[in-house]
């Protein structure tokens, strides 16, 4: 045999590499708020944690942990209301409808949105 057969033979032998085990973990405190995330080791020492999947952990922010469970935050105001430009209604900072002014405030430029 030649040197090239023998070599491609001997890697053909090598042992396989074990694909890498990734274990995601949410770390939280007392109050159950996830204040830290890990995959790789080490991970920290000492803490809470719970072991999640990859979808899981890539969203963490939607989650909270209680009674060492995690469970999902409901995010959803229970109403939803569009607004249009009027006459009356919201007083707001013209061109800025984010800026809700107060009974008491007095701005220069303003506008009114109201309720569809």
């Amino acid at each position: 045999m030649n040197s090239e057969s023998e070599f491609l033979k001997a890697i053909q032998n090598l042992p396989q590499p074990k694909p890498l085990e990734i274990e995601y973990r949410f770390h939280y405190d007392d109050h159950g708020n996830i204040y830290s995330f890990s995959m790789i080791e080490p991970h920290p020492e000492n803490t809470q944690y719970l072991v999640v999947d990859k979808d899981t952990y890539e969203h963490f922010y939607r989650y909270k942990v209680v009674n060492h469970q995690l469970k999902l935050i409901d995010k959803n105001p229970g109403y939803h209301v569009q607004l249009h430009k009027s006459t009356q209604g919201y007083r707001v900072v013209r061109d800025h409808a984010g800026i809700i002014l107060g009974a008491d405030e007095a701005y220069p430029n303003v506008e009114y949105y109201a309720a569809n």
